[in-house]
């Protein structure tokens, strides 16, 4: 008989109980950790039947990766802290002792950590007293030491705590921590910030906002984009509530809705970046601010282009038509739009436009600008023709800097791929990767070479290499929110974020099957493979043969795929080459695209080899179109005498 015992660790009654337990030679003490991010996500897809990454990331850093937690936070999406723990935490809190209960609640207003220093500064005791009064909560497991301070196990005990308070109590305290950080801000790791969030807490909002603006401005220049953008968002809720807030920021409303725009972009938070200069462009005269008015464009252009939107190049349009001139903001505007019409495949426009650029910038003697032009030239020639990547070899060849080299070699990676050359983009993606490790900015220019050659790996039916760890987690983990650029020269989509994810978790085939499926059904982006290929990837029950809705593809997706999947292979990589544009195998391409024999060519014989390593994996050497059953052969005629 197996006798399975579970307990709280963190409560202190049964602690003897069980430590004479474990001592004996047939009792086994297992520790169970929290819920990892990917585990918790996990868990709110079980729950809801889909793993919102908002909500996931959410519930982990709550919850601390407490499965109660998280299915209370995942379920009562709307309320500070759930009903159903409110009196579950609270109670724990209650039952300390009156010293220990005061302590705790002067701890729920320092935020996520308290120093020690600081939380003896606001509550007045003295260094002995304060550890004394602290020391049961640590026994209940409320509080963790953590350094030279304190955390609350759970962020959501913090908020219970925190949000108990009467309304007196909250502001006396946090006007002690403000008065205490201004009087000695070496007792906080981030004085401004912290300044910022205790003066709004206890209602003087001018001085807040003073210091939410001088802490926006450190926290950018540490890139610390994710915090700066929270900072200025604080400056804006605070800005009408303050009569002078631009002489106390030096700055107009316009201008800090443009910097939290730019720093959601830089985050990686396209969804926050929209409305903020969406507003920016309200408060913009276009006709009386061309320069101003194009550069929000651009920038909401760049935002959409992080969500996958098409309609980014409207936006780039419309402001390369404000600036006309021979202006350095002209040429900032033509090498984002030609970059992103080499993106969207329109290759002619997308050259032309590049040279126009590279010409004005040498003029106007940007060096930085005209090399990004002449990349994306050299790239859209390269695409739209037979694949010749010479320029951007000379290009390479002269004397770069350590991130422009990595800039063309991301590049010429792209270029080969889309030409059907995957073993010359791995090379290219190596020397990416060792460049930017040799530089120091492996973290920082690294990302976008480990996607493409993860991309380079797949395409070469190096399957385990491309899953391995920590090289596609790492890429899983980053792309969806940083906005990473992908072998398309665009961010990854969410549905690429998810295969990688898939390989690099390890995920079963039908899992990699059906998230291949959707990817390879991407217009825009048709790069792994084709939905039969894709379709391989699934174990046999998984399958149907014919037109029609199959398990885990519903909806239009579903039935594109359905009748594309018994097409022959020249058909669905007649449409990959040129667009979309052919029907037949061996038709030609529509009118106004330009035709690509080399290229056409060469993706056929790479999707040749492809097929033979899905076929080689998948077990199975037969098509996906069902052939027609053979006539059976009519009895052999004995020969006459």
């Amino acid at each position: 008989m197996l006798l399975v015992v579970t307990f709280r660790p963190e409560e202190p009654g049964p602690r003897p109980l069980f430590a004479a337990l474990a001592r004996l030679p047939h009792v086994t003490r297992l520790d169970l950790p929290p819920l990892s991010p990917a585990e918790v996500a996990d868990q709110v897809r079980g729950i809801l039947g889909d793993a919102d990454a908002a909500a996931a990331r959410n519930a982990h850093a709550r919850g601390g990766g407490n499965p109660l937690f998280v299915e209370a936070l995942v379920t009562t999406p709307g309320e500070a802290v759930p009903g159903s723990l409110r009196d579950l935490l609270l109670g724990r809190v209650r039952r300390l002792p009156g010293p220990a209960r005061a302590a705790v609640r002067a701890a729920s207003c320092a935020g996520d950590r308290a120093g020690h220093a600081l939380l003896a500064a606001v509550t007045g005791l003295p260094d002995a007293d304060l550890g004394e009064a602290l020391r049961p909560a640590a026994d209940h497991g409320l509080l963790i030491a953590d350094g030279d301070g304190y955390a609350f196990r759970h962020a959501l005990i913090r908020e219970a705590v925190h949000g108990d308070l009467l309304p007196g109590e909250r502001s006396a305290l946090h006007r002690r921590y403000a008065e205490a950080v201004e009087r000695r801000p070496e007792l906080s790791d981030t004085p401004e910030s912290a300044l910022a969030v205790h003066w709004q807490a206890c209602g003087d909002h001018a001085r807040a906002l003073a210091a939410a603006w001088r802490a926006a401005g450190e926290r950018g220049a540490a890139a610390a984009h994710a915090e700066r953008l929270t900072l200025l968002e604080r400056v804006l809720d605070l800005w009408d509530r303050v009569p002078d807030a631009a002489s106390l920021t030096g700055a107009a409303r316009r201008e800090v809705l443009e910097a939290a725009a730019e720093a959601a972009g830089a985050a990686g938070d396209p969804g926050r970046g929209l409305p903020l200069v969406r507003r920016a462009l309200e408060e913009t005269h276009r006709d009386r601010e061309p320069g101003r008015a194009a550069r929000l464009l651009v920038l909401r252009a760049q935002l959409r282009g992080q969500q996958g939107h098409e309609d980014e190049l409207d936006d780039l349009r419309e402001a390369a038509r404000l600036v006309p001139g021979p202006l350095p903001a002209r040429v900032e505007v033509l090498a984002r739009l030609s970059s992103r019409l080499v993106v969207h495949g329109e290759m002619d426009e997308g050259e032309r436009l590049a040279r126009e650029g590279a010409q004005l910038a040498a003029a106007l003697g940007m060096g930085t600008a005209r090399l990004w032009l002449e990349t994306t030239a050299a790239a859209a020639a390269a695409r739209d023709g037979d694949g010749d990547t010479a320029p951007l070899e000379r290009l390479r060849g002269r004397g770069l800097g350590a991130s422009q080299t990595v800039n063309v070699l991301n590049t010429l990676t792209h270029c080969r791929l889309s030409t059907g050359h995957p073993a010359g983009g791995l090379a290219a993606a190596d020397e990416a990767l060792a460049l930017a490790e040799r530089a120091g900015l492996a973290h920082s220019l690294g990302p976008a070479p480990a996607v493409n050659r993860v991309e380079a790996l797949y395409r070469l039916g190096r399957w385990d290499e491309a899953g391995a760890a920590p090289l596609a987690r790492r890429i899983a983990r980053r792309a969806g929110r940083a906005g990473l650029t992908g072998p398309s020269g665009g961010p990854l989509t969410a549905r690429e974020s998810e295969v990688l994810q898939l390989l690099a978790r390890g995920r079963s085939n039908r899992e990699i099957g059906r998230g291949a499926v959707h990817l390879a059904e991407d217009r825009q982006r048709p790069r792994l493979a084709h939905p039969r290929q894709a379709r391989r990837l699934l174990p046999r029950r998984g399958r149907r043969r014919g037109p029609g809705p199959r398990p885990g593809v519903t909806g239009r997706p579903g039935a594109r795929l359905g009748r594309r999947a018994c097409e022959p292979p020249g058909a669905a990589h007649c449409r990959m080459a040129s667009g979309g544009r052919c029907k037949r195998q061996g038709a030609a391409a529509g009118s106004g695209t330009r035709t690509r024999p080399g290229t056409v060519a060469r993706t056929r014989g790479a999707f040749s080899a492809r097929q033979t390593v899905v076929r080689r994996r998948a077990g199975r050497r037969r098509c996906a179109r069902p052939r027609p059953p053979r006539r059976p052969r009519a009895p052999a005629t004995p020969p006459r005498r």
